[in-house]
Formats: C-alpha cells, sequence, structure tokens
C-alpha cells in the first residue's frame, strides 16, 4: 500500500502554497502573513528542512498532527506544542520529531517586522487536507 503523508504550514492570514516533489508525493503546503516583505526563499529553504528531517512512519494507520510553534528572528523554534494530537502515536512522534530536528533554521528574512513568527503546523498521514 502507497502511503500519502502531506505538510501543511498555515499562518492564518495567507493563501495556501501547495508542492509536490518530484517523485509525486505531496510535501509542505504553506501559508503565511508576510507582513508585507518577500520570505518566499525563506520559506521554501524551511519545507526542505524539514521535509529532509521527517522520518514518516510505517504505520498504516490514517491522521493528521497540528503542531504550533514560533520561529524567532535568530531561527530557533520555541515553544513547539502538539495542538492537536493524531490517534497513532508514532504520527505524533514524527511530527515533533520533524520539527525539532530542523531547529535552528535560518534566521527570519530581516525585513520581516517582528522578533517571532508563528506557525501552525498540519501533518498528514495517509489523509489528504
Amino acid at each position: 500500500m502507497k502511503r500519502l503523508c502531506v505538510l501543511a504550514v498555515v499562518l492564518f492570514t495567507a493563501p495556501i502554497l501547495a508542492s509536490q516533489a518530484p517523485d509525486g508525493r505531496y510535501g509542505p503546503a504553506l501559508a503565511l502573513d508576510s507582513k508585507g516583505t518577500d520570505i518566499g526563499p525563506w520559506v521554501r529553504q524551511f519545507v526542505v528542512q524539514v521535509r529532509r528531517n521527517w522520518s514518516i512512519p510505517s504505520d498504516d494507520g490514517s491522521g493528521h498532527v497540528v503542531l504550533t510553534f514560533y520561529v524567532t528572528r535568530e531561527g530557533h523554534l520555541e515553544e513547539l506544542t502538539v495542538t492537536e494530537a493524531a490517534e497513532v502515536e508514532a504520527f505524533n512522534d514524527s511530527a515533533l520529531a520533524a520539527f525539532s530536528a530542523s531547529s535552528p533554521t535560518q534566521a527570519i528574512p530581516k525585513e520581516y517586522p517582528e522578533d517571532r513568527l508563528f506557525i501552525t503546523a498540519t501533518l498528514y498521514f495517509n489523509e489528504t487536507p
């Protein structure tokens, strides 16, 4: 059975930008409030970093995990919290590990007007958004 896993990182005020990897698997779908700055390159790098650190469990169940966190100006992830857990504990562990291993990431762009960027991330396991 082919597993489908999708990561959606959402900041509540912008449209979702979906991405599909060359292998056909969907990866991070991001939406964020750029506050009028060009943070597209930062977002693309962050998606690559999280995808590289995401070890997808072999469980045949399905579900999703919702995480919230802040990225500091220096690129450290803070207050990483599971706000909606999946029934399959391996999915929760996988989601937390992907983001924990992605800290630090690159610094948020100096043009971004705030010191921290709030992110809500949803990782889908064997289901689509």
